[in-house]
């Protein structure tokens, strides 16, 4: 008997039975709990269509976001989710079922995952256009896997663009590798918990391979206080750092008034910070 079956309880065992319809057609029209693992890589590799992604990227972006949030484990679905991992990575799942298609070495979404992904995002109330999503107020939920892929969509429709968040964790750069992040801006804060080291020493290894050319910046403590995302078009306000986001209710906004004032101070705390990446020449000399 495989470490599996052992595992099973009846009661476990008629749960994955249950289930079975949906992994074998792969797409209901109303989207399941146990499903959202194919969502959340669907809506990933969409994201990441302009330059395709990795089996790899696919999968670790999935594990990464599910098992962050403990979001199977709130469900009440973690033999499910386990059960899943052993057998296909979600990467094959996606190709087996015609919502992405691989050049060889990297994926992509069909045209079947592409109207898929549309249909989920319209479901969620999501202002998407054919083009780039149209933001006004969207109001991002509390324990919510989803929250992270709508946010990746946004921002790969985006050129190169200014992130600027005082408490970023250098952790969330693998989430954005997909987008073109060229300027990121934190706040001295994240020194005292070993956060901006842990930034500054993953730099040499992300930049390697960054979709753009990438420069961040260290403002003094207390300089920064709100989030913003900008590029040369848009401008967008968050209320909580990307730290929180799927963990706390918050609101992504587009201000309505002030827009140029607020580019100009992001400009000016910009210019004024300090720069952490790529290292100036000298810097680490004695």
């Amino acid at each position: 008997m495989s470490s599996v079956d052992q595992a099973a309880d009846p009661g476990i065992i008629q749960e994955i039975a249950s289930l079975m319809p949906l992994v074998a057609t792969g797409y209901q029209p109303d989207w399941t709990i146990a499903d959202q693992r194919l969502r959340v890589g669907l809506r990933f590799l969409v994201a990441a269509e302009a330059s395709g992604a990795t089996a790899d990227q696919v999968d670790a972006f999935v594990e990464d976001v599910i098992s962050a949030d403990g979001w199977a484990d709130a469900i009440g679905t973690r033999f499910y989710v386990q059960l899943l991992r052993r057998q296909v990575p979600v990467s094959q799942r996606l190709e087996s079922l015609g919502w992405a298609l691989n050049d060889g070495s990297r994926l992509y979404p069909s045209s079947l995952g592409r109207a898929l992904a549309d249909q989920t995002r319209r479901e969620a109330s999501e202002v998407v256009t054919s083009e780039r999503p149209e933001l006004t107020d969207v109001v991002l939920e509390g324990d919510d896997p989803m929250v992270w892929p709508a946010i990746i969509t946004r921002l790969a429709s985006l050129k190169p663009y200014l992130l600027l968040d005082p408490y970023f964790d250098w952790t969330l750069l693998q989430r954005l590798r997909s987008t073109r992040l060229s300027r990121l801006l934190v706040g001295d804060e994240i020194k005292r918990d070993g956060r901006l080291a842990g930034l500054e020493n993953a730099m040499p290894i992300v930049a390697v391979d960054w979709s753009v050319p990438i420069e961040v910046r260290v403002a003094d403590k207390g300089v920064l206080h709100d989030r913003f995302i900008m590029d040369d078009h848009e401008l967008w306000t968050i209320g909580t750092s990307l730290n929180r986001l799927g963990k706390s209710m918050t609101l992504l906004s587009k201000p309505q008034t002030g827009a140029s004032q607020v580019r100009n101070e992001l400009e000016r705390i910009w210019n004024c910070s300090r720069i952490l990446w790529p290292q100036q020449v000298g810097d680490g000399d004695s």
